[in-house]
């Protein structure tokens, strides 16, 4: 039976990971979320169907949430969830175990896979041979994670009771004010107008008048228009001024722009894609 997988990827991260899957899983179809979360009636196709997202706050991203929410998993014979993370241990496979489970289904096996963090608002982003390193064992993990779906596994991962019961309320805390979070956002001296952080946000969340950009308050706090900004000019306060940038090395600003839902006419004219 074809699988089917369903992503959100803000960074690459989790978008490598589900490509890596699907080349395992093949025949695969990849389904951005970004491009269907706001249909009102989301039904899972026949085979096994797989969620691929990182972890936010120690839970799950708020169109995550949105999409599970609106997920009809009927036909589906077979439910995975693979959630990247910067080393932090959550309730994300909790979570999206309970949203599945008032829809009627259980999560068959879920798993977390430790990648390079992307979260600079809080951290630097890790030096390249660190990144490397931990992308290495990233792909180590993923061949064994194919193995499971493949066989139709139930042996994965679950979240620690402990830890559960308190990133369930830091995540919904999170979840309650993130729209509003970009009010952080600025931009310094070095932007050139170019537009690329209106074009790659998931959301369509930035619009761009008299040349810089204004978020409009359906933030996911993914980070993605800080992170791809080709000056590094977006910041975040002031807590990110001389901070690395990240992404994921073999992930492209075109892939994460195209997951988007439409194209609207907010988009800026299309220009060189960054480096």
């Amino acid at each position: 039976m074809p699988a089917t997988i369903y992503y959100f990827s803000a960074t690459g991260n989790s978008l490598w990971i589900a490509r890596s899957l699907a080349r395992g899983l093949d025949p695969c179809e990849l389904v951005p979320m970004a491009r269907v979360w706001r249909c009102e009636h989301i039904r899972a196709p026949a085979g096994a169907v797989g969620f691929v997202f990182p972890m936010y706050f120690y839970g799950i991203p708020d169109i995550v949430e949105r999409f599970l929410t609106r997920f009809e998993p009927d036909s589906a014979d077979y439910l995975f969830a693979v959630v990247t993370r910067g080393g932090a241990a959550g309730c994300s496979l909790q979570r999206v175990g309970d949203l599945l489970a008032a829809r009627g289904r259980e999560l068959d096996v879920g798993f977390y896979v430790d990648m390079p963090g992307n979260l600079i608002t809080l951290h630097d982003a890790l030096p390249k041979d660190k990144q490397q390193k931990v992308l290495a064992e990233a792909e180590r993990k993923v061949g064994k994670i194919i193995g499971v779906i493949a066989r139709r596994g139930r042996k994965g991962e679950r979240d620690k009771p402990l830890v559960k019961k308190i990133a369930l309320g830091k995540n919904r805390s999170f979840l309650e004010g993130v729209h509003g979070k970009d009010a952080a956002f600025n931009v310094d001296r070095d932007c050139i107008s170019c537009g690329f952080c209106a074009r790659i946000c998931p959301m369509e969340n930035i619009l761009m008048a008299a040349g810089r950009p204004h978020w409009q308050h359906q933030c996911q706090q993914c980070l993605a228009c800080l992170n791809w900004c080709p000056k590094g000019a977006i910041q975040y306060r002031r807590r990110t001024e001389g901070r690395k940038r990240y992404h994921h090395p073999e992930v492209t600003f075109k892939d994460i722009e195209s997951q988007k839902w439409q194209v609207t006419a907010r988009r800026v004219p299309v220009r060189k894609e960054p480096g």
